[in-house]
């Protein structure tokens, strides 16, 4: 039998994305089952809390037969739990902290969009990151933000802005466990080029957090499939070079796409974008509990 020749260097890497693709598939698969699982775990306790309730109700109509006969005050009504964690939210094992970064703001408001109209980088970058706040927040994780608003503060100009060292600065002295700087792309000479790309640092704890990340966003985002971009320590973005904690940044789309530009004014769209980036920062924070 004669061997087989030596596979060609794009044989080689079309192996790799192969695999790549695969590991993908089965993350996806096993954050699909964990939704799954959570979601019955809902439903279940959603049926026990009525079955407590009707029988609560019952009770106090009894009680209330029972006194009025007696001239006995009616015992108070019993009320349900409220339940505000968002479906499809993996729950956190531990006590975690994240600090979020909404790209631009204030007087910087980033990429504007030249094929939709009123897109703007700054305004899509705090909604996506309050969005998120709110998810990490809901399930019991402490988040702190470089800023929450777009409005200058009382005395300062239109123009005022705050710079990467700041942002930085707020950053690394709250001691996050993970650190994630949100942002929105452009490429105006090809409108075609879209997707959601997701830059770190090698070498610094971080190439699982990029990769869970990617994962759970193509979960939630039906067609998507984010390209996961490890840059040199020398090489990359100041926010994500600077953090001292293993930290992403997310371009989750591009502006001068008309397609994902339109879908940056969809709340559902950043909303499953918030729920996807949440999951994969929260399935990494469980994983290191694990190891």
């Amino acid at each position: 039998m004669n061997p087989q020749p030596p596979k060609t260097p794009e044989q080689q890497r079309l192996a790799a994305d192969e695999q790549m693709l695969e590991r993908r598939r089965i993350a996806r698969e096993r954050l699909a089952a964990e939704r799954r699982a959570k979601a019955e775990r809902q439903r279940r306790m959603t049926m026990l809390v009525f079955a407590v309730t009707a029988v609560v109700m019952m009770i106090g109509v009894i009680a209330v037969v029972i006194a009025s006969r007696r001239d006995v005050p009616a015992a108070a009504d019993t009320q349900p739990p409220d339940e505000t964690a968002a479906e499809g939210l993996i729950t956190p094992l531990g006590d975690f902290t994240v600090c979020i970064d909404p790209g631009h703001g204030y007087g910087d408001e980033g990429a504007r969009s030249q094929v939709v109209d009123g897109v703007v980088e700054r305004e899509v970058n705090l909604d996506v990151a309050l969005r998120l706040r709110d998810l990490l927040e809901s399930v019991g994780v402490t988040v702190s933000m470089t800023h929450d608003t777009n409005t200058p503060p009382d005395g300062e100009e239109s123009s005022y802005t705050i710079d990467l060292e700041t942002r930085m600065n707020i950053a690394n002295s709250f001691g996050a466990d993970r650190f994630v700087s949100i942002h929105c792309d452009s490429y105006p000479a090809d409108t075609s080029v879209s997707g959601v790309r997701i830059y770190y640092v090698r070498g610094r704890d971080a190439d699982s957090l990029a990769s869970q990340t990617a994962d759970a966003i193509a979960a939630e985002l039906e067609g998507s499939t984010p390209r996961i971009m490890p840059m040199n320590e020398n090489d990359t973005y100041y926010v994500i070079r600077v953090s001292e904690a293993p930290g992403l940044l997310v371009e989750i789309g591009f502006l001068s796409n008309p397609e994902e530009a339109a879908s940056m004014l969809d709340e559902d769209w950043k909303q499953s974008m918030a729920l996807g980036i949440a999951n994969g920062l929260i399935h990494n924070l469980n994983e290191g509990l694990e190891t």
